[in-house]
């Protein structure tokens, strides 16, 4: 069954933080579809490609780990140095801020287009300098319901690990929820929900679309941390995804659901 308008519009702005004025208009011009509209947001509505001038200092410190092989870009290797460098392991949430931020295309990878770019738009000028940027910025992400959000959706595609790639596999979806939400101050009390969403999906063995990705924080955000021990806010004539339902079904058949 389809949402109503407002909760279309209401889920499009929690999951894109737009305005809602936004979100309307966005709803409007593709027939209240929110898959449509979301998608339309996050390859339209939120790019960050104002032009600067590059900063020598910026261009030197990426000269320090580009790939010998191919200029344009810093590969894994690179970018592994980069990170023992800022004094961040690669499982740390902060690792995630810092690709967030260089608008990393894949794992592994910064381009030296974004790098230059986004860094040369900043005051920081040396690595430690950066390192004290990206933990201000972690910080005030996490801080920031709509950064975070954007940080949320961009991890999906960031995940990926080829090209073309449009499902996630249970294994990556759940390593990055835990990075991402499990410890997250809105979800308090919510761990035993995760534990069983975890388990759950060992069951369900089908790959994470990226709109059962989306619409799992929100479920999460809207209904079990709303209710963590009753679920009560659930409906099942939501638009939920249908992995969502079956979690619930699952649930009911093990005497924890609603």
């Amino acid at each position: 069954m389809a949402p109503s308008r407002s909760t279309a519009r209401n889920q499009l702005v929690a999951i894109t933080g737009c305005t809602p004025a936004t979100a309307t208009s966005l709803l409007e011009k593709h027939n209240w579809k929110l898959e449509e509209a979301v998608n339309a947001y996050l390859e339209n509505g939120s790019s960050r490609t104002t032009p600067v001038a590059s900063d020598p200092q910026i261009e030197h410190i990426y000269n320090t780990y580009q790939d010998q092989g191919d200029p344009e870009r810093i590969d894994v290797d690179g970018v592994l140095r980069y990170l023992e460098d800022l004094g961040i392991e690669p499982e740390d949430p902060r690792s995630l801020t810092l690709a967030f931020f260089l608008e990393a295309p894949s794992m592994g990878v910064f381009t030296r287009a974004k790098f230059i770019g986004n860094w040369s738009r900043t005051t920081a000028r040396s690595v430690a300098e950066m390192k004290q940027y990206i933990e201000n910025l972690h910080s005030t992400i996490q801080d920031d319901p709509l950064q975070f959000v954007q940080l949320y959706n961009f991890t999906f595609d960031f995940s990926m690990e080829n090209p073309g790639q449009r499902l996630l596999a249970i294994d990556t979806a759940v390593e990055y929820w835990k990075m991402l939400l499990y410890q997250r101050r809105e979800f308090e009390g919510c761990q035993a929900r995760f534990d069983q969403w975890f388990s759950f999906l060992t069951t369900h063995k089908k790959a994470i679309t990226k709109d059962t990705w989306r619409m799992v924080y929100l479920f999460f955000k809207e209904v079990v941390a709303a209710d963590p021990s009753g679920l009560s806010g659930y409906d099942e004539m939501a638009s939920w995804p249908s992995v969502i339902d079956e979690y619930i079904e699952w649930l009911r058949d093990s005497g924890e659901g609603p």
